[in-house]
């Protein structure tokens, strides 16, 4: 779509593990494009959402949970990508938790965007129950601590889609005037193969519990139809040890075929077709530090 006032821009949602980034985008979108559960990191790589308003077209990047990263490279990358989203987007909002007092994680990324010198926008996402008593000082700490760079600030919950509305529609104001960069009726850019393989994934994450979650990988390996209609899904599930293999595979196969039958449901809901779902679980104790993972999952390698 294409007129001489389109407005196209890119808008990096950021902010500290289980702020909610995920929950907002598929509010936005209204559409599930990116996985989202109470673990952190759920969020790997950047995920873009598409939404279309007028002649506005706002394309959402939710990016992984901003952290102190040590130890593997996935952790390293997964930190210099949100930085590079926000970076690279025409517009950054930090999102914060309205449920904890400014501090931590969200406080230390809202100094750093001060000392970049870039204007921002700041959204108190989980203000669910929250009066405007309550509200107000958490306001004006974060006013405080912005200065002059903050944009504006935004009460929001993205479960309910309370304030998402009014924050979306303000923002597309500020869009670039520019063709759109995508077809009117897509809400990701996300190709089918690594959508399929994160609802997979997002299962695995509510299933287990402790590191595994964490030490796992999913790819899709093969996308048919089948004779009958729908689709032939094959993926594979990547661990770092033999003993998770064993968890994940369960005893005679049940938490597999578990998991397998949820993420099925998930995936014939999003497609709206059937799905039959082939998984294998193997080992791989140096997948999270290959460049190849790093390039699959859309991160930097350096």
């Amino acid at each position: 779509m294409t007129t001489p006032s389109t407005r196209c821009g890119f808008v990096a949602i950021i902010g500290a593990p289980n702020a909610g980034k995920s929950t907002l985008l598929n509010t936005l979108v209204g559409s599930k494009v990116a996985i989202a559960t109470h673990k952190v990191q759920t969020t790997r790589m950047p995920i873009r959402g598409i939404k279309n308003f007028a002649h506005t077209q706002c394309v959402f990047i939710d990016t992984p949970g901003i952290h102190n990263a040590s130890g593997n490279r996935l952790n390293q990358a997964m930190v210099q990508s949100a930085w590079q989203s926000a970076a690279d987007a025409d517009v950054a909002v930090l999102l914060l938790d309205a449920q904890k007092n400014l501090g931590g994680q969200g406080l230390a990324i809202l100094q750093r965007l001060v000392q970049e010198g870039r204007p921002f926008w700041v959204a108190l996402n989980k203000i669910d129950g929250l009066s405007h008593a309550v509200l107000l000082p958490k306001m004006q700490a974060i006013g405080a601590a912005a200065g002059k760079l903050l944009l504006g600030c935004f009460a929001i919950s993205a479960r309910s889609g309370d304030g998402v509305t009014a924050m979306f529609k303000q923002l597309a104001e500020t869009m670039p005037l520019g063709p759109w960069l995508y077809p009117d009726d897509s809400p990701t850019d996300q190709t089918l193969p690594v959508r399929l393989a994160e609802l997979t994934r997002e299962q695995l994450l509510i299933f287990f519990h402790d590191e595994i979650p964490y030490d796992l990988q999913v790819v899709t390996t093969d996308i048919a139809k089948g004779e009958r209609g729908g689709l032939i899904v094959q993926q594979q599930v990547v661990v770092v040890k033999a003993a998770h293999r064993q968890i994940i595979l369960g005893r005679g196969g049940q938490a597999i075929k578990n998991i397998g039958t949820r993420a099925r449901q998930q995936m014939q809901k999003v497609l709206g077709q059937g799905v039959q779902l082939f998984l294998q679980v193997t080992v791989d104790p140096k997948w999270m530090g290959r460049d190849e993972t790093l390039r699959h999952m859309g991160l930097p390698t350096k």
